[in-house]
């Protein structure tokens, strides 16, 4: 795979990544926001992804709507518009990277056959692109499923399992990231994660002293819901 927006050169500043667009300045994960997040200074977004009844990857954090519509449980046409597709994102956003988030909770889908969709999806959307891809995911037997395919993949992780943990894992299972919740970063953990080849992203990074934390431990990416104050940090501190 080839060194992307994922990882930085060590001389330069930490990416800055969009967490679900820029929820600080515009509606979570919809085209608004994403657009805003690269006018304010984001290289990359992030954003999660999850399957319609009718196996279109659609932009949506949690399993139901506002309204209690069921994501899983209904078609895409059938969706509130404001509701994009993975394809709308491709085609709106060609020049940000992706970290594609795996949403698996309340699918209905069996871990190879989700993991199956989701790659032939992003592949039909993103082919043309794969290099600025990262597909992340809390559910590591998906993402070790879909890490045979063409795209980068990060580890997602928080109090659940530890930094070591993370970092053997991912070796383990051929992910070229971590994704450490920022309590759970430290230089030490960007250290020993690079030793073994792993770029290292952190989330969610919402404050002067979160950035400026994630910026002395040198991590490759932050990720945050204002990418002007990631910036305007990096920035100061470089």
């Amino acid at each position: 795979m080839t060194s992307t927006w994922w990882r930085k050169n060590l001389t330069s500043p930490a990416g800055i990544c969009g967490h679900r667009g820029t929820p600080v300045h515009a509606p979570e994960n919809t085209l608004a926001g994403f657009i805003r997040a690269g006018e304010l200074g984001a290289t990359s977004i992030e954003f999660d992804v999850r399957p319609t009844r009718d196996g279109v990857f659609v932009v949506h954090h949690d399993p139901s709507t506002a309204d209690g519509t069921v994501i899983c449980e209904t078609d895409q046409r059938d969706l509130d518009p404001a509701i994009p597709t993975l394809a709308a994102v491709a085609q709106t956003c060609p020049h940000l990277g992706f970290d594609i988030e795996l949403k698996t909770d309340e699918t209905g889908l069996e871990p190879d056959v989700y993991a199956a969709q989701a790659l032939q999806h992003i592949e039909s959307c993103c082919a043309d692109r794969a290099d600025e891809v990262l597909i992340t995911s809390f559910d590591h037997t998906v993402l070790n499923a879909v890490a045979s395919g063409p795209f980068a993949t990060g580890l997602l992780f928080w109090q659940h399992i530890s930094a070591a943990q993370a970092i053997e894992r991912a070796v383990k299972d051929g992910h070229d990231a971590i994704v450490p919740w920022i309590p759970l970063l430290s230089a030490q953990v960007v250290n020993d994660a690079r030793a073994v080849g792993l770029a290292v992203l952190t989330w969610t990074v919402n404050t002067v002293e979160h950035v400026q934390a994630a910026i002395a431990a040198d991590v490759d990416v932050i990720i945050g819901d204002d990418p002007a104050l990631l910036c305007e940090t990096v920035r100061s501190r470089s």
